[in-house]
């Protein structure tokens, strides 16, 4: 999920609220302070206050997943057991992404930071951001700890991919959600407990009738949303890096009157030029009423 920013880089409460009920109303789950949700920007106060915004508004309807990642071992723990004391369900860590590590240094901090905390942990692999990918191994040997519930994994790799889905799709105690948003359908028809696409800010009925078709055994309906959702996707992101997707992506949110789309450094907003061309794309959807 994306934060939603006042002007003043404060975080804007009421956008807060409206897109938190127009995710859940379309039967979605948040997850907050990732990286579309531009974590590592935020201020440790402004995530505070954030986080109790969301999960008093969710008021238990919906799983809340909160993001702990940070350069800091100690500050991650210390913000997991804040949230998990407001109400979050569960806790959600990539690994720090300064130092290039090894694979048993990578082990050996997911396993402090799991020891540590109240509530679960869901393992997140993104390589954009951190520059590393977690191995298999690694992955596998965690699945096993008392208080790690799964994995969110980013990287748009297929091999890997399929071994993670022959890895997990059989474990009920160890979740796999797929970050590889084109590759949502194929994901969920080999074993993939869930997706965790971001253009789902502006579209969530479209990911969750893609979810319910593969559920339901319309490969042909999943097929076509799975083409819709990619296109939708190409408005922001295609040819851009992820600092100038998220305030794409913002940009729609604020034509569909969800939020503004003030983002907080090192985001910067798009120009005129950038958001015409955004929404001139979205319009074009809209004209064919396929949204």
């Amino acid at each position: 999920m994306i934060t939603p920013f006042t002007a003043n880089g404060n975080i804007d409460e009421p956008a807060v609220e409206k897109l938190i009920h127009f995710i859940i109303s379309n039967n979605c789950y948040p997850f907050i302070l990732g990286t579309t949700g531009e974590s590592l920007s935020i201020p440790a106060e402004f995530k505070i206050v954030f986080t109790n915004k969301v999960i008093k508004t969710v008021n238990g309807k919906k799983t809340v997943f909160v993001g702990i990642s940070g350069m800091c071992l100690k500050e991650s723990v210390e913000m997991g057991k804040r949230f998990a004391d407001m109400g979050a369900d569960l806790l959600v860590a990539h690994l720090p992404g300064y130092y290039p590590l090894p694979a048993h240094y990578m082990l050996t901090y997911f396993d402090q930071l799991a020891d540590q905390l109240p509530v679960p942990l869901m393992i997140y692999n993104i390589k954009t951001t951190t520059h590393m990918t977690i191995p298999v191994e690694v992955v596998e040997k965690l699945s096993h700890h008392d208080n790690i519930a799964g994995l969110k994994d980013s990287d748009r790799d297929e091999i890997r991919l399929d071994t993670m889905l022959n890895l997990f799709r059989d474990r009920r105690d160890f979740s796999f959600f797929l970050g590889w948003a084109g590759k949502s359908m194929y994901g969920l028809i080999n074993g993939a407990d869930g997706i965790v696409p971001s253009t789902a800010n502006a579209f969530p009925d479209l990911y969750y009738k893609l979810y319910m078709a593969v559920q339901e055994g319309d490969l042909s309906q999943a097929e076509e949303l799975q083409n819709i959702t990619n296109e939708l996707s190409d408005i922001y992101q295609k040819d851009k890096l992820l600092s100038q997707a998220l305030p794409g992506l913002k940009t729609i949110l604020e034509h569909i009157d969800i939020c503004n789309a003030f983002t907080l450094p090192p985001c910067y907003p798009l120009s005129g030029t950038e958001k015409g061309q955004i929404i001139s794309r979205l319009n074009t959807f809209k004209a064919k009423k396929i949204i």
